[in-house]
């Protein structure tokens, strides 16, 4: 992340971030790069709340349980990748992953 763009974000009370768009990429990568902005908004005492986007387009998919279970580091989770769906499945599977 840009250290310019870090040191503004954090300047406000909240700040919401997501790490990767459509990743598939390793977890690791994600809870390096959030628990380094977490520990950079500890100083204005910033509210951060960081997900990551799986590119799996099925919320039961095993990536997005990385995110959905570990509420710490990530305040969030991210179901976007859900939006393909329609009416009611799309409506069951975000009350399913709760976020």
């Amino acid at each position: 992340m840009n250290s310019r763009l870090l040191s503004h974000s954090v300047r406000s009370d909240q700040v919401l971030d997501c790490i990767h768009d459509e990743s598939s990429g390793e977890e690791a990568w994600a809870t390096y790069w959030t628990r380094f902005i977490q520990q950079q908004a500890r100083q204005p005492a910033c509210a951060v709340y960081i997900t990551e986007m799986w590119d799996a387009w099925d919320l039961h998919h095993f990536r997005h349980r990385r995110t959905l279970d570990h509420r710490q580091p990530y305040g969030v989770g991210d179901v976007s990748q859900n939006s393909h769906q329609k009416g009611q499945l799309n409506g069951n599977r975000r009350r399913w992953a709760r976020c």
